[in-house]
């Protein structure tokens, strides 16, 4: 059986149901700019077009999956 309106159990209930909302939001992560997003964007965009004819078309899938793995092994020590 669920507590009454007003009754101490629910509002100790919603208390908790605040304090745990409060804390979800203190924890989430703080959006970037708009012209930062933007910027990141073009930047991948920019990567995904080298990748296409430079790595893909022209490789076997062997091969193209090699150098990407070369590629993100790069990127990760950066």
């Amino acid at each position: 059986m669920s507590p009454l309106p007003g009754s101490p159990e629910n509002c100790q209930s919603s208390a908790n149901a605040a304090a745990a909302a409060l804390a979800r939001a203190n924890q989430a992560p703080k959006q970037k700019p708009t012209t930062q997003l933007v910027a990141e964007h073009d930047r991948r965009q920019a990567f995904r077009r080298l990748i296409d004819p430079g790595i893909l078309r022209p490789n076997s899938k062997e091969q193209a999956s090699s150098s990407l793995k070369v590629n993100l092994q790069i990127l990760m020590d950066i």
